[in-house]
């Protein structure tokens, strides 16, 4: 599958709906919807976060990476939306680990298509 782009003029950065990103929040592993350099929007398990609190996590490498190092960061909540389980996250923080990861996740996707 193609890497999938969704273009909004009114954001900074276009999201990346394809390839999903995995990741680990709290005792949940969880798949993005969509996601940029920036921020991730999730489908968020159970009680839902309160806009403005700080959540923790961790990237996980993509399959078949050859790398079992996670990528941690620290992001805050921006918008919730409870009909939907959904979750916006605006990252305030990442290791140098969790952008190898988006760039790996990206350019293994890249590389498929060629």
């Amino acid at each position: 599958m193609p890497v999938q782009l969704r273009n909004n003029p009114r954001r900074r950065d276009n999201r990346v709906v394809f390839p999903v990103l995995n990741l680990s929040i709290g005792g949940n592993r969880l798949t993005t919807l969509n996601w940029s350099y920036t921020g991730v929007l999730l489908c968020w398990p159970g009680a839902q976060p309160i806009c403005g609190e700080r959540i923790a996590g961790f990237f996980n490498p993509p399959p078949g990476a050859g790398d079992d190092e996670t990528g941690a960061f620290d992001a805050i909540v921006v918008r919730t939306d409870p009909p939907r389980n959904q979750v916006a996250l605006s990252m305030h923080r990442g290791s140098d680990q969790a952008y190898r990861i988006l760039e790996m996740t990206l350019r293994r996707a890249l590389r498929a298509n060629w």
